[in-house]
């Protein structure tokens, strides 16, 4: 009885050491009170065997929820839809069949124009669940964004009888050319009859207009657990889905006078409008790992961390493209009586075929996070930025003429018809701020 005495004192004096040393921790760590009834402790894990999970809330199997406020810009790459041209005029001097008052040279591209990008709103809502095997999680989210854009370029007429117009000597005038007109509409101006001044047809205004709806699903397996004390890893795989549509649309009105003396004599004006529709949809698997710096110990509270993401997908699916144009010329003669001619055409123009789309997404931030309830419960703000690009997004065709069109003889009108096809790379991002609950 005297020895059991002898271990009692001690084991009981260690015990209430123990009971101040959590109640201390807990009161510096844990301020807010326990929520009954608590979890009990679970066992410790061997290091040496493996690296232990990122965290380990008291009870197993808990759920999360995250919702991300995105404020994103879109663009394709490699959409002009406007070229500054300039022209190099000067007076006639009988070089051509039908005297004019100037003759305009070929015209040089000195200037390509394209859409600004715009920042606009969008949402990412995601459900998961954090597993007591061997701390690995399941992620399910999805992100929707709904970005447009528009812009315009002019630049005004050359009025062959414009008084001020100085013709002693030869001068650079910039004019703004559609680059996705039909060629059939600079075909027609092009005929001997008109004479070489429509030869170089520019429209006074060429405008656009560009949207993306964008759509993607994630589901996402992966594990996140700590390599060293301030650092930590989260490695996943899963699967991608998305669906996206995209409008471009280019609008312009080509004119063109002759004329003898001072009164104009042939008169052109061409609408054209090539809107374009692409739609894509498709499933594919994905993979990325997400690192974190943690500055400075994790105890429970509170802690700020520089977190990263990079992770790359290639889904397979059914790409449909679509281009509608509308064609519209008048011509009108100023004689006596005057001579109006017509000629209108709406052809469509189709894609559809199924293909890999490879995508790549990075991202970087800073993160609070912090664990109360005496680690029932976890809460995560992010505040970050991400880039997400798609390679070989659209493709868009843009017709030109096979064979040169000499003002002195007409017979090439009916040339050969070229589709040059232009590939294009959608690239969408900017900030997210993240709010994630662990119960």
């Amino acid at each position: 009885m005297k020895d059991l005495k002898k271990w009692l004192i001690p084991v009981s004096m260690m015990t209430m050491t123990c009971g101040f040393a959590a109640e201390e921790i807990a009161d510096n760590c844990c301020p807010t009170p326990c929520c009954p009834p608590p979890c009990p402790p679970k066992p410790c894990i061997n290091c040496e065997c493996y690296n232990p999970q990122f965290y380990d809330l008291q009870c197993d199997w808990g759920m999360f929820v995250s919702v991300d406020f995105l404020y994103w810009y879109a663009r394709e790459s490699n959409l002009e839809f406007a070229n500054t041209i300039q022209y190099t005029v000067q007076p006639n001097q009988g070089l051509v069949t039908q005297q004019t008052p100037i003759f305009i040279q070929d015209g040089y591209i000195v200037d390509h124009h394209y859409l600004k990008s715009k920042w606009k709103p969008g949402f990412r809502v995601g459900i998961g669940m954090n597993s007591d095997c061997d701390g690995w999680d399941v992620y399910l989210n999805y992100t929707y964004i709904d970005n447009n854009t528009s812009g315009s370029r002019s630049a005004p007429l050359l009025d062959a009888n414009d008084p001020n117009l100085d013709l002693s000597v030869n001068g650079l005038v910039n004019g703004v050319s559609n680059p996705w007109a039909s060629s059939i509409a600079t075909l027609r101006l092009n005929l001997d009859q008109l004479s070489p001044a429509f030869t170089q047809v520019y429209a006074p205004r060429v405008s656009a207009k560009w949207s993306l709806i964008f759509n993607q699903l994630d589901f996402e397996i992966g594990k996140k657990y700590w390599v060293s004390k301030c650092f930590t890893l989260r490695p996943y795989t899963g699967l991608r889905g998305a669906w996206t549509h995209t409008n471009f649309r280019v609008t312009s009105i080509a004119n063109g006078v002759q004329s003898f003396g001072a009164n104009p004599t042939r008169t052109a004006n061409i609408f054209n409008s090539n809107k374009f529709r692409n739609r894509f949809w498709g499933v594919g698997i994905l993979g990325g790992v997400q690192p974190q710096f943690v500055f400075g110990d994790w105890c429970g509270c509170g802690v700020f961390s520089l977190y990263g993401n990079v992770e790359g997908a290639l889904i397979w699916g059914e790409y449909s493209g679509k281009n509608r144009l509308r064609y519209n010329q008048t011509l009108t003669i100023n004689s006596v009586p005057p001579v109006v001619m017509t000629q209108f055409s709406n052809p469509v123009e189709k894609d559809h075929f199924s293909r890999m789309q490879g995508i790549l997404d990075v991202g970087i931030g800073l993160r609070w996070e912090e664990q109360w309830c005496c680690y029932r419960y976890m809460t995560t703000i992010d505040l970050g930025w991400e880039h997400h690009y798609w390679f070989d997004y659209g493709l868009y065709h843009r017709t030109s003429s096979g064979t040169d069109i000499s003002p002195f003889n007409a017979i090439f009108m009916y040339s050969p018809r070229e589709s040059l096809n232009y590939a294009t790379n959608l690239g969408l991002g900017g900030f997210v701020l993240r709010f994630r609950l662990d119960f």
